[in-house]
């Protein structure tokens, strides 16, 4: 027992480096290196000896040299004891590693014997021989290095169990219940003990080898063909995709024409003298065209959806006069029902680049709906910024009512298309079922998400979310950008029953400079009154217990309020309002919904130009003549509409049959504004619109296209033939009054 394995030397240098005390000072009183080099294979017993007693000194004593020998091994360095215990998967193996790696263990001469325990235990026994007694550190530092087995051999964490004897140390190690040693000896070297397998097994794949190349052949050959198949099948998908969309295009332009005749007449039949039995008869004709056009809309974009049609255009826009708008499409039916509509748009940005005509189309939806299921209640639309990051922001939109409210159950199946809360509601409210599912597509095209919150009995909240940005003057350059100028230190004092409508009329009036009180009755509207001076009082119409013309009444026989200013705000108008705001003095009176720009230039006149003779409602506009409009159209039902709802608003109106019969009126006389239908024989609306930019005295006419046809080609066509304006047939009389009002006033 003279010799031991020079390797021995690396673990006494990286104890040096552990310790921090001089390699020089451990490897004191032996010729071993302390550099790393050319270490030889076998050193002295002797050597070694001194070699443990200076490591025990540096490291404080046996037992920390035990630990340190644990932490600083590593398998390159001790030889292959770690190598030996590694094999053990089997008896056979274990007999086999124990005669071959005995030599080359990191102590040549010492005895060992491996035993496979029950129970999953491995018993590692090493026999010291006599003269290593005189050298007790050489056992302490040996057993830290075999206290790092079962780490090396891939265990977290194992139990030790440690036997002393004379000439005798015995470890038994068991590994952790999760995982037995031999389980994960067995997994981990499975590729060595399955190797020839393997090979035997690849070399049988070799023989597979050619015919599965043949296979592959036969298979490239199959998917060219299905290849070719699929670009055919492609070919024949996209052709279907362009008849089907020629379809909806037909079918949209087939199905409004009539449709625009019917309700067109209907609207013009509604203004004539009509008795209540009468007027019941037209209505109803009236409203069943209207859920007709819905219908038909609604299918239409939802064939859209499916085909991949639906196209969205971004233009700078603004977004508050949007949501006005579809509020005053709607106030009519929510004067019917009593519902209270209103709005509040907080700091949110007004100019905005998105699709104005989607977002419309969302927001008559979900708006419409609310009113739909809402009465003697309120419907209340509130816009604001979720986030914003520079000129890119998220828009919400929150539409609130109090109406009948959705059961929970049905929530989850609310967006799905054809669906509605029950069949009772279908025969009660009326409605496709897609509504919902277009809105929820056409908001996830703009980048948002919509969401629903209800309760059965106590109203509905739909919120939904467009991605968007801020119109520079740059992109909104040709949109005019609405400012509301400040009116200066007034005071007002808004009267109204309804919290909603009160807070939004308020922060209206503090936006534009004004001192504002509120008052949610006639009685405590009198107390403010008491005791101060207002120079504008903002009366709603329908209060329980004193409505607004009494509470006006009141005002006037108070001397002290004779010159405050009175304006109505009201839901429902009905007739005689207007002559009986006249004899109590009113000077204002406006209908709710109210656009923001309305309320200001109505608040402005009568604070700082106050006139009598504009105390009554302003007229429509375009009551008086105004200039002479030219209505084409080859269809003479729908011209015949036309001609008569222009003449109703004040117009004198010239009707053709064609483009060229326009053309020959236009070269004739003067016209301040043409609306062309685009589908006509012979000479269709486009060609007819070219031709008369070519001519000097209409180059300047604005030409409005009025059509059947609802796609974004058919806009883009009106647009690049020089066509001003775009209205889908069935307008209302609303929409004509606006275009006019837009293009001649």
């Amino acid at each position: 027992m003279t010799e031991v394995s020079g390797k021995t030397l690396a673990l006494f240098r990286k104890i040096s480096e552990r310790t921090g005390v001089a390699v020089e000072e451990i490897f004191h009183g032996t010729v071993c290196p302390p550099v790393d080099g050319a270490d030889p294979e076998y050193i002295p017993w002797s050597e070694f000896c001194i070699l443990c007693r200076n490591a025990s000194r540096a490291c404080g004593g046996v037992e920390r040299l035990a630990d340190m020998g644990a932490e600083v091994i590593e398998l390159p360095e001790v030889g292959r004891i770690v190598g030996v215990i590694s094999l053990f998967a089997s008896a056979h193996t274990l007999y086999w590693a124990n005669k071959k790696f005995s030599g080359p263990a990191m102590f040549n001469h010492l005895g060992n014997e491996l035993e496979q325990l029950p129970n999953g235990l491995l018993s590692f026994t090493i026999t010291i021989p006599d003269d290593y007694e005189d050298c007790p550190e050489f056992f302490y530092l040996n057993s830290g290095v075999l206290k790092t087995v079962p780490r090396l051999i891939g265990l977290r964490e194992a139990f030790i169990e440690l036997e002393l004897a004379r000439n005798k140390c015995t470890y038994i190690i068991e590994a952790p219940p999760s995982m037995t040693l031999w389980a994960r000896i067995r997994r981990a070297f499975s590729v060595l003990f399955f190797a020839r397998t393997a090979l035997e097994e690849i070399s049988a794949q070799q023989s597979l080898l050619a015919n599965r190349y043949k296979e592959l052949q036969a298979t490239r050959e199959d998917l060219e063909r299905a290849r070719d198949e699929a670009l055919a099948s492609k070919m024949a998908a996209e052709q279907a995709l362009a008849v089907k969309s020629q379809f909806l295009a037909t079918m949209s332009h087939e199905l409004r024409t009539p449709l625009n005749g019917v309700l067109g007449m209907t609207q013009i039949l509604m203004t004539t003298s009509l008795d209540d039995e009468q007027k019941r008869y037209t209505e109803t004709i009236y409203d069943c065209g209207q859920n007709l056009l819905t219908l038909i809309s609604d299918v239409l974009d939802f064939s859209k959806i499916e085909a991949a049609k639906l196209e969205l255009r971004a233009t700078p826009f603004d977004v508050v006069t949007v949501v006005e708008r579809v509020l005053g499409m709607l106030a009519k039916q929510a004067q019917d029902q009593r519902t209270e509509l209103g709005a509040d748009f907080g700091d949110a940005p007004r100019m905005i680049v998105s699709d104005p005509l989607r977002i419309q189309q969302v927001l008559l939806n979900l708006i419409g709906n609310a009113v739909k299921f809402t009465s003697d209640g309120e419907v209340f639309v509130r816009l604001e910024v979720a986030e914003q990051t520079g000129d890119e922001l998220v828009l919400r939109f929150c539409i609130r009512d109090t109406g009948i409210g959705i059961p929970e159950a049905f929530i989850p199946k609310l967006f799905m298309p054809f669906t509605q809360v029950d069949s009772s509601n279908t025969r009660s409210y009326g409605g496709t079922g897609l509504g919902l599912a277009i809105s929820k597509e056409i908001v996830t095209r703009l980048g948002g998400h919509i969401d629903v919150a209800s309760e059965l009995g106590q109203g509905t909240t739909f919120t939904f979310t467009i991605r968007t940005s801020v119109a520079t003057p740059t992109t909104s350059e040709t949109v005019p950008r609405p400012e509301l100028a400040q009116l200066g230190a007034y005071t007002a004092l808004v009267v109204d029953d309804n919290a909603t409508n009160r807070t939004v009329v308020r922060q209206c009036l503090v936006s534009w400079g004004l001192a504002v009180e509120t008052a949610g009755n006639g009685r405590q509207a009198l107390a403010a009154l008491a005791n101060k001076r207002f120079d504008i009082v903002l009366l709603d119409l329908r209060m329980p217990d004193m409505d607004g013309f009494e509470l006006a009444q009141e005002l006037r026989r108070q001397p002290a309020h004779q010159q405050t200013q009175v304006l109505i705000l009201t839901a429902s108008g009905d007739r005689g309002d207007a002559q009986r705001a006249t004899e109590l003095g009113i000077a204002g009176y406006l209908t709710k919904p109210f656009r923001h720009a309305q309320l200001h230039a109505t608040v402005e006149r009568l604070l700082k130009r106050p006139r009598p003779d504009e105390a009554t409602p302003k007229a429509q506009p375009g009551t008086d003549s105004r200039g002479t409009l030219m209505v084409v159209d080859d269809n003479r039902i729908n011209r015949h509409f036309a001609i008569r709802a222009f003449e109703r608003l004040g117009y004198r109106v010239v009707g053709a049959s064609s483009g060229h019969e326009a053309i020959a009126l236009a070269q004739k006389q003067r016209f301040d504004l043409i609306f062309m239908d685009c589908e006509m024989p012979l000479m269709n609306g486009f060609d007819a619109t070219r031709a008369l930019r070519k001519i000097e005295a209409t180059a300047a006419i604005p030409i409005v296209a009025l059509t059947a046809h609802t796609n974004d080609e058919v806009r883009e066509q009106c647009s690049a033939a020089g066509m001003d304006d775009y209205i889908a047939k069935p307008p209302t009389l609303e929409t004509l009054a606006q275009t006019l009002t837009r293009w001649l006033h």
